[in-house]
């Protein structure tokens, strides 16, 4: 295939290098232009710069991890198909309108929020991509063979998800901060964020009728002095976290006093008491050999994510480890539960299968070895992108 051009916009996400890398195996010419680093991505993207760089070039498409309005508008006034596939969920998106411009291509990880675009908006052209990994490169972090520090019988690494909003539901009446709190419970129980969000709307919010806690939910936010009031769905995004950080703490202070449990995180938690805190593992150097030699990885999804696999489900898999993970639907894509990863619905089903695979060793690296064998086969930058670009309709640029 001849090389054709595209226009790659760059910033510092986690396998930025691995997509070039992958679109360069399917033989495109990547030009890249760098719009900003982290959150402030999207503050720093200059339209008039981004129009000036795909005038006259003639590039067969451009792309970004995540989606920004910015790039979207100005691909769309030129011409130029926008492709972006984000691996945040929610996605963040200003105007959802916005998303059926006829030059973009929106991708999502999660099948659910793909789905809610699709039914609620009207957007033909959101799709369902699952996220990928460059298992290649795990290869060859793990050549250097394993390091004694690093075995365990479960790992977790992540984030713990404490936030400040223990802090805004103490400015509430006993009324309202239990019913908040019989939210979290119930989400808890069913891992359904459509059910929060579904409750957080802006009567909700009025009903609360309380402004310090109002502000206290939108400070953690960038743009909390947004003119575009988004109380209710911030609202919405803290109880998320919130249950999240209750599960996984729960999740850990479960297995801890029964197994030698490693955390790898830039938090910490009084309840850990019988947790090893091992600070944080630099991503691409260290965590692929947390992944390899613990027994057990564990994986507890952050809520908002409705069916989608988490990127860190995928390199633990990508490295050979053994996954034990909460339900998602999109896992029965391709994964079966005890046969190429181990899936639960409750801390009960979650201590169980621990303590049998961690005592079990063959049936844990076979189970390991499967994994591995499906992510490599179906989730690598390669086999994503065609997939990709056959949804985009842009398959004819591989031939």
């Amino acid at each position: 295939m001849g090389q054709k051009q595209i226009l790659i916009f760059q910033w510092d996400s986690i396998g930025k290098d691995d997509v070039v890398e992958g679109f360069k195996k399917l033989g495109f010419a990547c030009d890249i232009h760098y719009i900003g680093s982290g959150k402030e991505a999207r503050k720093e993207i200059d339209e008039d710069v981004v129009r000036a760089r795909l005038l006259g070039k003639n590039y067969a498409f451009s792309f970004s991890t995540n989606y920004f309005y910015p790039l979207a508008k100005v691909c769309n006034e030129i011409g130029v198909p926008y492709l972006s596939w984000s691996y945040d969920s929610p996605m963040r998106v200003d105007h959802e309108e916005e998303l059926s411009m006829d030059t973009n291509h929106v991708f999502f990880f999660d099948s659910k929020e793909a789905e809610y675009y699709k039914i609620n908006y009207g957007c033909q052209n959101v799709y369902h991509l699952p996220l990928a990994v460059n298992a290649d490169r795990f290869d060859k972090v793990l050549s250097g063979g394993a390091d004694p520090k690093y075995k365990a019988d479960v790992s977790f690494v992540g984030r713990l998800y404490d936030s400040t909003f223990s802090e805004a539901l103490s400015l509430l009446d006993d009324y309202r901060r239990e019913f908040l709190l019989g939210i979290t419970d119930a989400a808890l129980r069913t891992r359904d964020a459509e059910h929060v969000y579904s409750i957080c709307n802006q009567g909700f919010v009025d009903w609360i009728d309380n402004k310090a806690f109002c502000d206290a939910v939108n400070a953690d936010f960038d743009d909390a002095a947004s003119e575009v009031d988004r109380t209710a769905y911030r609202l919405g995004i803290q109880l998320c976290k919130y249950s999240t950080n209750k599960e996984r703490l729960m999740l850990l202070s479960m297995l801890g006093p029964h197994f030698d449990v490693k955390l790898y995180s830039d938090t910490s938690s009084e309840f850990l008491k019988d947790v090893k805190e091992c600070g944080t593992v630099e991503y691409e150097g260290e965590s692929p050999f947390v992944f390899k030699y613990s027994k057990i990885n564990l994986n507890s999804t952050y809520l908002s994510i409705r069916s989608g696999i988490p990127l860190r489900c995928l390199d633990i898999m990508g490295c050979g480890g053994a996954l034990l993970s909460n339900r998602q639907k999109d896992f029965e894509l391709d994964f079966e539960d005890k046969k190429s990863v181990l899936l639960y619905s409750s801390m009960e089903e979650a201590f169980e299968k621990s303590e049998y695979y961690i005592n079990h060793d063959t049936e844990r690296e076979k189970l390991a070895e499967a994994g591995k064998r499906i992510v490599r086969d179906k989730y690598s930058y390669e086999y994503k992108l065609k997939e990709m670009l056959r949804l985009a309709n842009l398959e004819y640029l591989l031939k």
